[in-house]
């Protein structure tokens, strides 16, 4: 039976050396679809150069493959092994740039790095001088992760996705199951008491609802009134701003540095009306 779910666009970005890897990207993948796609209605489509990329002309080769994949992507994952890759006019390597330019978009970033066994003879000590100096730029810009053999990477990536989704703002508060919602009188449209206290805080007040993520916690904030993490109930607000989203009862109008602001639709106005006149009777 098919049913609706937001699919989101995982980059796989890593130097040549790491073959084995981005294969285990794309089967962790496949596996976490397997499991959550039909409860969470998320897909992650797997994209690389292997099976998204195409021949064009016009631009030097890596800035056509970033338009071509990297624009679109949601998430990052990028995998190193013992090579940074091969230099291009604005970065150390095609994955370095894919990497800052994803970060610099604002979009989530995972970066993996191989603690893995490996020949000596293998390695390449310009290369390997090279990953280790990026290693130390890109500590300033978030938390990567190692790993000592593929199991690891596997079993690590598989657990650090589900987290992704289920924690970070970018995935958290967009709507995962996009619904019709032309007809707002349908029976089926039901909204917990949550969901209904924010639509109507945010009809009556004639604000934006903004969410604030900070460390160690979140606030929901409706012009002068605020929720914070503190409340036993900022759970249900969360879910029920996500519910009202998939409504689409209201928007994102902007987001950035930890924040997203919405306003009520249309549709979400209306119905807030709905709701204060069957409280009125």
């Amino acid at each position: 039976m098919p049913y609706n779910a937001a699919v989101y666009r995982v980059f796989i970005a890593s130097p040549d050396d790491v073959s084995t890897e981005r294969r285990i990207v794309r089967d962790v993948l496949d596996e976490w679809n397997t499991v959550h796609s039909l409860k969470e209605n998320v897909v992650l489509l797997p994209v690389g150069w292997e099976t998204h990329s195409y021949p064009e002309m016009g631009d030097n080769p890596q800035n056509i493959l970033d338009k071509q994949m990297l624009s679109n992507a949601d998430l990052l994952i990028g995998v190193f092994g013992n090579r940074l890759g091969t230099p291009t006019e604005k970065y150390q390597s095609g994955t370095v740039q894919e990497t800052n330019e994803h970060i610099d978009s604002g979009k989530p970033v995972m970066l993996y790095f191989s603690d893995c066994p490996v020949n000596p003879s293998e390695i390449d000590k310009n290369q390997r001088d090279e990953l280790n100096k990026f290693k130390d730029e890109i500590r300033d810009k978030g938390y990567f992760k190692s790993y000592k053999s593929h199991d690891e990477f596997r079993s690590t990536l598989l657990r650090d996705i589900s987290l992704i989704i289920n924690d970070n703002l970018y995935f958290k508060l967009r709507p995962h199951n996009y619904q019709s919602t032309q007809n707002i009188q349908e029976p089926e449209i039901k909204l917990s008491e949550e969901s209904k206290q924010l639509l109507i805080t945010v009809y009556q007040n004639d604000s934006n609802i903004m969410y604030l993520q900070y460390l160690g916690g979140a606030v929901i904030q409706i012009g002068q009134k605020a929720f914070s993490t503190q409340e036993q109930n900022f759970t249900k607000l969360e879910r029920a701003l996500r519910k009202l989203v998939q409504l689409h009862f209201i928007e994102i109008i902007s987001e950035g540095n930890g924040s997203i602001s919405y306003k009520p639709t249309e549709d979400g106005a209306e119905y807030a009306e709905k709701l204060l006149m069957q409280h009125k009777q």
